[in-house]
């Protein structure tokens, strides 16, 4: 039986185990299955990610054998030449790989959220047939964009995803085409979070004499944009401590020093 629904491909090269973006996707692209075929592609071959989409009903693709080495190296350093030469063979074969699937599955749509592999793949596809679709998240400023990419962007992309509204105006003033620029917040596996804040735990920890209790649902990091501000405002909190809350998985307390926030 022929498939009519339009197939749309998200391509992600995934380093490690399966990350914050990933569970994002896991979270979002099941719920896309009735009207889109989705077919994730991972051109590193990364076992973890792979088991975590089709878990949740996705279609992976390979492209071939993942690299020997994933990670380039040599940034800045005179042996970047030759890092770069040693990764060309796995790199121009996994290009010719995935122009050919495009090619055979003519997909309506090919969604990036990494700019380097936008910035290859992407040009492997013919503007006119298939769709580009770039989710931009991490950027902390227009100039980590540049006047570069956002020609690029402009250019070669059919729309251009901003996870906040700040991250839009990232794109804006660094000179995207504001026409192309949409701003589509992260998702989140709302009932997940129903059903874990209905299940038993433990007493909470005791809170010291005059420290302050934060509670933090998520990854505690300094490059989060909603999250930098909050950590940089408790290192000048006068009074000693703050106890902080992990994920949802595992809400683990931790102390954290005012020496760790700034």
């Amino acid at each position: 039986m022929t498939d009519s629904r339009p197939t749309v491909a998200v391509f992600q090269m995934v380093h490690g185990p399966t990350g914050g973006v990933q569970r994002v996707l896991a979270t979002v692209l099941p719920e896309l299955r009735d009207e889109f075929r989705i077919v994730v592609i991972d051109p590193y071959n990364e076992p973890e990610f792979a088991a975590a989409m089709r878990a949740r009903g996705l279609e992976v693709a390979s492209l071939g054998p993942g690299p020997r080495r994933r990670y380039v190296g040599g940034r800045g350093s005179p042996w970047r030449v030759f890092y770069l030469l040693r990764s060309a063979p796995w790199m121009l074969l996994t290009m010719w790989r995935f122009w050919r699937w495009v090619r055979r599955q003519r997909p309506a749509a090919v969604y990036f959220n990494q700019l380097p592999a936008a910035r290859v793949f992407g040009r492997l596809i013919a503007q006119r047939k298939v769709g580009l679709v770039y989710h931009l998240h991490g950027a902390l400023s227009a100039e980590d964009i540049g006047p570069r990419t956002a020609r690029l962007l402009s250019r070669r992309f059919a729309r251009v995803l901003a996870v906040s509204k700040i991250t839009a105006r990232f794109l804006l003033q660094a000179g995207t085409d504001p026409d192309k620029v949409r701003v589509v917040y992260n998702a989140v596996d709302a009932a997940a979070i129903r059903r874990a804040a209905q299940e038993p735990s433990g007493p909470l920890p005791r809170k010291p004499a005059g420290s302050v209790a934060f509670v933090h649902v998520g990854v505690l990091t300094r490059h989060k944009k909603a999250q930098h501000l909050g950590i940089e405002a408790l290192g000048h909190w006068d009074r000693p401590l703050a106890r902080s809350c992990g994920s949802v998985e595992t809400c683990r307390t931790a102390v954290i020093s005012r020496t760790w926030m700034r």
